[in-house]
């Protein structure tokens, strides 16, 4: 249970800090940092905002397949290829020269998919 909660705590700390640089992200208007500052603030709150809710994803699933009755090592080697398959997806998509659009709606799909037979 100790290391459970210690798990947590790096969580809370991660989710804290990039809440924070969000929040902080209007002091980068003032120059000479960005420019064009609205652009370069909107690129740097997609990269947190994408790497937070991927580790609040991963935290949702690992925590829904160790309360199934894996173990942990299998709850991350079934994440992994969780993971690959959404990578190998998009990489693929990217080679048959799709538009962003149609790569988007593809892989909103599949993950749905997924999504659907993780709950089974």
């Amino acid at each position: 249970m100790k290391n459970n909660s210690q798990t947590q705590i790096k969580f809370y700390w991660i989710y804290l800090i990039g809440i924070f640089l969000i929040l902080t992200l209007p002091l980068l208007s003032f120059p000479p940092t960005f420019h064009p500052p609205a652009w370069s603030k909107s690129v740097i709150f997609r990269i947190i905002f994408s790497i937070l809710l991927f580790i609040f994803i991963s935290q949702v699933l690992y925590k829904k397949y160790v309360g199934s009755g894996l173990s942990s090592y299998d709850a991350s080697a079934r994440l992994d290829e969780f993971k690959s398959y959404l990578k190998d997806l998009k990489l693929k998509l990217e080679r048959q020269k799709k538009s962003e659009q149609e790569i988007n709606k593809r892989f909103k799909e599949e993950f749905e998919k997924l999504c659907q037979r993780l709950d089974r």
